[in-house]
């Protein structure tokens, strides 16, 4: 005989029999040409039992007062014979005379990056994304020698000659292309190059879907090291102003104290 679970919002279910629970899923290809965005499975109508366990998962849906019971999806894990068949969600959409309940169990469709972001670019989206950074010379090492994937990184990237100051009274340059003492670099040369990986997660982060809910992303690429481990730089042009505080904010303590001219 066929042992099967089902457990929704991580609890397990009441079936009387489970070959009238009439599970019977299928795997819809919604477009073909996009298999690996657009795949999607659901089943047919299943029927689950009034009890008390099934009323308390349910949020007791079946009692005629409760509100929003159609407005949510469950959580839904299928087990057969222990084997875990299905992992997705469990929509609601009617409750019987008898009070049983009834709906579907379904894996939504996944959206493309257009349908989700539409007509904007991906440099278009903004979002807070604040790190540690002090004193010069200790940021400036503390980023670039941390452990792990650090969120950015503080290279010296060469898009042009070295910044000099003259090595004599007269004027007088050294090779621009020759590092020697005369080389100044302030933390306008060292703008932050930020991990690729980690910076697509913040961007979705600051999304939303047509529900208000966050957009997450996901997928093999955020375990790969060839793809954690990459850097992304930029040049600012040279009048840019950069957008951030950096030094030891200063501290004033002031005490002082008055009285009237008058009496």
């Amino acid at each position: 005989m066929t042992n099967i679970e089902l457990y929704i919002n991580n609890r397990l279910c009441d079936i009387r029999n489970a070959e009238n629970l009439g599970i019977r899923l299928n795997r819809v290809l919604i477009n073909p040409v996009e298999l690996n965005t657009k795949d999607a499975q659901y089943s047919y109508s299943v029927t689950i039992p009034s009890s008390a366990t099934n009323d308390a998962i349910f949020g007791f849906a079946n009692v005629e007062e409760t509100k929003d019971k159609f407005n949510h999806d469950h959580s839904a894990l299928l087990y057969v014979d222990s084997i875990l068949v299905f992992d997705g969600r469990f929509r609601l959409s009617e409750i019987d005379t008898d009070g049983n309940y009834k709906g579907n169990l379904l894996i939504p469709a996944k959206k493309t990056i257009k349908e989700i972001l539409g007509d904007t670019k991906m440099n278009e989206l903004k979002t807070n994304w604040k790190i540690k950074f002090n004193e010069m010379v200790a940021s400036l090492n503390y980023w670039n020698t941390k452990e792990g994937t650090p969120e950015c990184i503080f290279p010296y990237v060469l898009y042009g000659l070295l910044p000099k100051v003259p090595k004599d009274s007269s004027g007088n340059y050294s090779d621009k292309t020759l590092w020697d003492d005369t080389v100044r670099l302030g933390i306008e040369d060292f703008p932050p190059s930020i991990n690729c990986m980690q910076t697509i997660t913040k961007i979705f982060e600051s999304l939303k879907d047509d529900k208000g809910k966050p957009v997450g992303i996901g997928g093999t690429a955020f375990d790969d090291p060839r793809l954690t481990n990459l850097y992304m730089s930029y040049s600012n042009p040279t009048d840019y102003v950069q957008d951030w505080n950096w030094g030891d904010l200063g501290k004033v303590h002031i005490k002082g104290n008055y009285q009237s001219i008058r009496n």
